[in-house]
């Protein structure tokens, strides 16, 4: 930095050169204005509501797209995250999502033990629900019935039937009929697949074993099967010695070891079949290894073996309950659950990553519990043609959160697990936190969410050219009119997301402060709310039995650009120039001309000195990036105003008051700069970063007998 003393000596200064200025009645020797940051916008066809004289429009009109990993906001109907919020039903609407049912803490049933796996089927031409729960009290897992639909009562089919080395039911299904049921267990070699006629249990364990000579090895375990085209086929392993079997039978209700057939067997495989699914001509299956997935297609037709991918850095799921979750049919795609951050798509020939759980949310979800990001190692349901994850939901092109348990809570991982759906599209589910009560969610249902600090979506980061400050000045909410005890809150945050960040109200539209027939509100920002980066968070609030709906979000903002000052001033740059003290001036008039020609066709920054540059120097040892409060020499403020800013080196900081050795109330970084700390005796000042913008040279004598003079008019520009 080049600085030299310009009081009494010359009226301002350009790298270290003192210049003078000279005027005449028709041309200033010194202006001072606002450098341009505004063009006329107005009428120029902006679609995006860019392009207008006065205040510029962040919109959300559309909710439809689902959640975003990437903070970012764009017109593209997506947000960040939310809970309890419903985006999906009605197209451009947000509004509550359905209440577990019944309502309460008493939930549908409780089994006392781990539930496992669940399924709705026929058996014996009558339609149930069916649970599976692991291990009870008498050392068995048991099966339990129920009617259709919510609060029935449940009935324990299987009483004694399984053995006690049996530990857990990995899945249920029903065809034609016949329960089928699928058990592990650490040791013993019954009860591996049961199948169950409404009244009759039959052990179908020692005919799949009798199947063929293909199985070499005795099956403890069934994980998983799957009914495909009329055919049951079942995988049986060996956890201990890792070797695996597929069977198959064409007979609804086996009776003997004729009725099976062994399609295949591998041995010491080091991987155990967990989940598998009919697709595409094909028997797709999961093999879970020590920490990695591989996707495996058993053809039917050709009867081969293809391992169609593999997935590193997965968890393992070995003890079952998610043999007909991890893979499931949507919209004839083949959907993957990959615990516990990948779902991957399978169209019959491509295989496409469709959702990742995103590094930044997981680590939120550290003090957020389950609201940002989702548990995958249970699998999916299907229910009303979606895919229904651990708070998160698939309905072919997009993705969605869910809800929370039935009592929201606020900080835990007691999120619900989807179980199975049932055949009026209700979903029964789980929660983490409490594995062995049912619950249901009835998709139609006229109960919804009613707490308010659990029922918000979150607006992707609004940032647009986010080093330009912007200057907020309202938000307009357009919602459908509100019945009694409906509420719409609006927050918002300034900067970048954290779970710890303090929100702050902007205001409230209610039926109550409101009325129940105002189809929108606006709300205004208080004084001065400037930001690089805004984030909004919008609350709903119902009666229960109802919810409000929001349609549309509007703020109004104007984009502040830092101001930045703009010179023009002519340049005494004759010969025998005398300072403001009367001593000749050291540089001569072509010095001074080449000088300022050189700066403006090099495009070089200088340090200008203005007409009330003042200087002092840093009294801290140092002076730290943090410290509002600037100590300099005795008397060192004393040219400088009660408040206005300094510079210190590339830092910038403004001040708000002034003693004769400090300059209190700073704020750091100050007009686009950086706070950092500074060393003691660095130069304190009030120059500026400039460009040379133009340039002219004019002569205002006649040259005849006359010493070559000159008056330089330049235009200088803040940087």
């Amino acid at each position: 930095m080049s600085y030299i003393a310009t009081k009494s000596k010359f009226h301002v200064a350009l790298n270290g050169v003192g210049l003078l200025l000279q005027g005449a009645p028709d041309r200033l020797a010194y202006q001072q204005n606002q450098s341009p940051v505004y063009g006329n916008r107005f009428a120029s066809g902006d679609r995006d509501y860019n392009d207008l004289s006065q205040w510029w429009y962040f919109i959300q009109t559309d909710w439809s797209g689902g959640f975003k990993d990437y903070q970012t906001w764009a017109n593209d109907a997506k947000f960040y995250y939310s809970t309890n919020i419903d985006s999906w039903s009605e197209r451009g609407a947000i509004k509550l999502t359905r209440e577990q049912y019944p309502s309460g803490a008493s939930g549908d049933n409780d089994f006392t033990y781990r539930i496992r796996c669940g399924n709705v089927g026929v058996v014996n031409a009558i339609e149930y629900k069916f649970v599976g729960v692991s291990d009870s009290a008498d050392s068995r897992p048991h099966i339990w019935q129920s009617n259709t639909g919510q609060d029935t009562a449940w009935s324990d089919i299987s009483g004694t039937t399984f053995a006690t080395t049996r530990d857990d039911v990995a899945q249920i299904s029903a065809s034609s009929g016949i329960l089928l049921v699928s058990l592990t267990g650490a040791s013993g070699v019954t009860f591996i697949f049961n199948t169950y006629n409404g009244t009759t249990w039959t052990d179908q364990s020692a005919y799949i074993y009798n199947a063929g000579a293909t199985i070499t090895f005795q099956p403890i375990n069934s994980r998983c099967h799957v009914n495909y085209l009329g055919i049951t086929y079942v995988f049986v392993d060996d956890h201990a010695n890792n070797d695996i079997a597929l069977v198959k039978t064409a007979v609804a209700n086996p009776t003997g070891a004729g009725d099976w057939s062994a399609l295949f067997e591998n041995t010491n495989n080091d991987g155990i079949p967990i989940a598998c699914a009919g697709y595409n001509g094909n028997i797709y299956y999961l093999l879970s290894h020590n920490g990695f997935y591989e996707l495996w297609a058993w053809n039917i037709s050709g009867a081969t073996n293809t391992l169609v991918q593999r997935f590193n850095n997965a968890n393992a799921v070995t003890n079952g309950g998610v043999g007909d979750r991890l893979l499931v049919v949507l919209n004839n795609k083949l959907v993957i659950t990959i615990p516990n951050n990948e779902i991957w798509e399978l169209d019959g020939s491509t295989m496409t990553r469709i959702m990742s759980n995103d590094i930044f949310k997981r680590g939120q979800a550290i003090t957020t519990g389950a609201e940002l990001t989702f548990n995958l190692q249970y699998g999916c349901i299907i229910s009303n043609n979606k895919c229904w994850w651990s708070n998160l939901m698939y309905d072919g092109e997009n993705f969605f959160n869910t809800w929370k348990n039935d009592a929201d809570s606020a900080n835990s991982d007691d999120s619900p697990i989807p179980i199975f759906s049932d055949s009026s599209d209700n979903i029964w589910e789980i929660h983490l936190g409490d594995t062995s009560t049912l619950w249901s969610v009835a998709q139609t249902s006229a109960n919804y969410k009613g707490t308010t600090d659990k029922n918000f979506v979150i607006f992707s980061n609004f940032d647009k050219i986010s080093g330009i400050e912007k200057l907020a000045y309202s938000v307009t909410l357009i919602f459908k009119a509100f019945a009694t005890s409906q509420s719409i809150v609006v927050e918002y945050l300034l900067g970048e997301y954290s779970t710890g960040a303090s929100w702050t109200t902007l205001g409230t539209a209610s039926a109550t402060l409101d009325g129940t027939s105002v189809t929108n509100k606006t709300f205004f920002f208080a004084t001065a709310t400037i930001f690089n980066k805004i984030w909004f968070r919008i609350k709903l609030a119902g009666g229960g039995s109802n919810t409000p709906t929001l349609l549309d979000f509007v703020m109004e903002y104007l984009p502040m650009p830092s101001y930045k000052k703009l010179w023009t001033m002519n340049i005494n740059a004759g010969e025998s120039v005398r300072r403001l003290d009367g001593a000749l001036a050291e540089a001569t008039g072509r010095e001074i001309k080449s000088l300022l020609e050189t700066a403006w066709w090099t495009k070089s920054t200088l340090d200008f000195q203005d007409l009330d540059y003042a200087t002092t120097t840093v009294d801290d040892n140092p002076l730290t990036a943090g410290a509002t409060t600037v100590t300099v020499p005795s008397e060192g403020t004393r040219d400088f105003p009660e408040q206005g800013r300094i510079r210190i080196e590339d830092e910038e900081i403004l001040y708000t008051g002034k003693t004769t050795t400090t300059f209190t109330g700073c704020t750091r970084g100050a007009r686009g700069t950086r706070a950092v700390s500074h060393a003691q005796n660095t130069v304190v000042n009030n120059a500026y970063k400039v460009i040379i913008t133009d340039l002219q040279t004019r002569v205002p004598i006649s040259l005849k007998g006359k010493v070559l003079e000159y008056t330089v008019g330049i235009s200088l520009r803040e940087v």
